[in-house]
């Protein structure tokens, strides 16, 4: 009995060995990116006679673990950790620009919705100032004693419409007669 358990033991390890060297030929890579042992050199087939030596039939074999020396380990890790600050770069270098073309875009369509907003204010300003020129117009065509009055409030507002303002002038002249009386006579 003794002697079939260091058979099996010298096959098995025979069988590790042959699992060494299929693994080790194939890239890292390679070997986590396909669990199941049929991509390149990393394939089932190369285990096969190894396992035929123990009377088993090898159909399929998959990797569980892979266990790295820690240093190897280490590498590994700083090469993830580097791979994964550039992807973190990049993605960041996308959504800022991203983020730049939006706020572009916005900023534009505020300046374009300014620009109508403003045109159209100055549209209906002008027509509005069109339609209170011909207003006063009609009405000083109608009523010459009305524009004159007009006229006389608009000068009286210029002219002392601020506070502290003083005018010196005869009361006797044209400026003051709507204050002497209603008819400005």
């Amino acid at each position: 009995m003794l002697s079939l358990t260091r058979h099996i033991a010298v096959r098995t390890t025979a069988l590790a060995v042959a699992l060494a060297l299929v693994l080790a030929a194939a890239p890292l890579a390679a070997d986590i990116a396909d669990r199941h042992l049929a991509a390149g050199a990393l394939s089932a087939s190369a285990l096969r006679a190894p396992a035929a030596l123990l009377g088993v039939e090898l159909v399929d074999a998959q990797l569980q673990r892979i266990h790295l020396p820690d240093d190897l380990t280490n590498a590994v890790y700083q090469r993830m950790q580097q791979s994964l600050v550039v992807q973190a770069t990049q993605l960041r270098a996308q959504g800022s620009a991203e983020s730049d073309k939006i706020r572009a875009d916005a900023e534009h369509k505020r300046a374009q919705t300014l620009a109508d907003a403003t045109r159209e204010a100055q549209r209906l300003r002008g027509e509005a100032e069109a339609a209170a020129a011909d207003a006063y117009a009609k009405a000083y065509r109608a009523n010459p004693e009305f524009a004159a009055f007009s006229r006389t409030l608009q000068a009286y507002k210029s002219s002392l419409g601020r506070e502290g303002d003083i005018l010196v002038i005869s009361p006797e002249g044209e400026f003051f007669k709507y204050l002497h009386s209603a008819s400005g006579r």
